[in-house]
This record gives structure tokens, C-alpha cells and sequence, in this order.
């Protein structure tokens, strides 16, 4: 192996970084925003770990945020997995500020009135 490739344990093992964390969270309507590729072989994932964890604890766990030390409310946009706020998860995501469409390769077709499914202004009307 090179010095560049690493194996799973390690790129893995990074992912916790030099911190005490026991736990990785993912946002749940964050999640939604990947493509659908993605989203299969996440869940993919996470049926082998349900496969393989045959005695996990009848425990439950809370998530909280915090902010500068302090506990803090976690932002509505991050919390409301049924009513996401796409421009707030496009700003997170780095992705474009303006819709795009036909050539941003979208999982969605244009809404009705040509509205960006994503939640992205449209800067000019879109011909289907």
C-alpha cells in the first residue's frame, strides 16, 4: 500500500478526528438532499450494521447542540426532515445560489410554475 491509500479503518477513523466523540450524526433532512444514488447505498450500509448488530442496547439517545461551549436550539432547517428548507440545505451543500435546470443534472423535474424543486430562485423563466 502507498503512502497515500489508507484502508477503511483509517479513513474511517478520521472521520471522529482527534476529538472523544462516540457518535457520528448525520442530519436526517440533510440526508434527503444527496442524490439518490447516495441515499440507496447509505441505506445499504446501514442494513448490513442493522445485519451484524445483532444485541444493541434497548437504549435512546438525544442530540443536542452547542455553540461556542453553550447549549443552543438546533436550527429549524436542520431539524424539519418534513418540510426542508432547500435553499438553507443548498447554502450548506456549497451548491448554486440559482436554479439551473436543464443542465444542473437534478434528480427533480421543475415544479409547477417551472419552480426549482431544490427551493433555488429562478433567475429567469424556464422553457420545458
Amino acid at each position: 500500500m502507498s503512502s497515500h491509500e489508507t484502508t477503511g479503518k483509517e479513513r474511517l477513523w478520521t472521520w471522529f478526528s482527534l476529538s472523544y466523540a462516540s457518535f457520528l450524526i448525520l442530519p436526517h433532512s440533510g440526508i434527503h438532499q444527496m442524490p439518490d444514488e447516495w441515499q440507496n447505498r447509505m441505506a445499504q450500509l446501514l442494513d448490513e450494521w442493522d445485519e451484524a448488530a445483532k444485541n444493541q442496547p434497548d437504549l435512546e439517545f438525544i442530540v443536542q447542540g452547542r455553540k461556542d461551549g453553550k447549549l443552543c436550539q438546533i436550527p429549524e432547517w436542520i431539524t424539519n426532515y418534513r418540510h426542508p428548507d432547500r435553499a438553507a440545505w443548498n447554502h450548506f451543500f456549497g451548491r448554486a445560489e440559482h436554479c439551473t435546470y436543464p443542465s444542473c443534472n437534478c434528480p427533480f423535474d421543475l415544479g409547477p410554475d417551472n419552480q426549482c424543486l431544490r427551493g433555488l430562485p429562478n433567475p429567469e423563466q424556464v422553457v420545458r
